[in-house]
């Protein structure tokens, strides 16, 4: 079985139906040890919230999931993933543990290893 120490996920988990499939896939791959990066639009972000639906990004005949910080935070474990990390945009910051980080930009970037 091929086992990689990397995986990149740009600004695809949200335009797939089922992403618990994908996850899978990504904890499948990666050696333990490996690392995860996931960029996605934050629909938690500041501009999500205010906007709602009318958010760009949101538009549901592209974009079929919605995620948040949150939404990582507590399923990305489950698939095996330790450390999870995260920032948004602008990226001036380096990745840190939910409950500390800012994740108010429009655009997520969460971390994780494979334990």
């Amino acid at each position: 079985m091929l086992s990689i120490r990397r995986t990149y996920s740009a600004h695809c988990l949200e335009h797939i139906p089922n992403p618990d499939s994908a996850l899978r896939q990504f904890a499948r791959l990666l050696k333990p040890g490996g690392h995860l990066f996931i960029y996605a639009p934050n629909c938690g972000g500041a501009e999500a919230r205010k906007l709602g639906v009318r958010w760009g990004q949101m538009i549901g005949e592209k974009h079929v999931s919605a995620f948040t910080a949150e939404f990582f935070h507590r399923n990305l474990p489950k698939y095996g993933f330790q450390e999870v990390q995260f920032v948004s945009s602008p990226y001036s910051s380096r990745p840190q543990k939910y409950e500390a980080a800012s994740l108010e930009g429009e655009e997520l970037l969460v971390t994780g290893v494979r334990g």
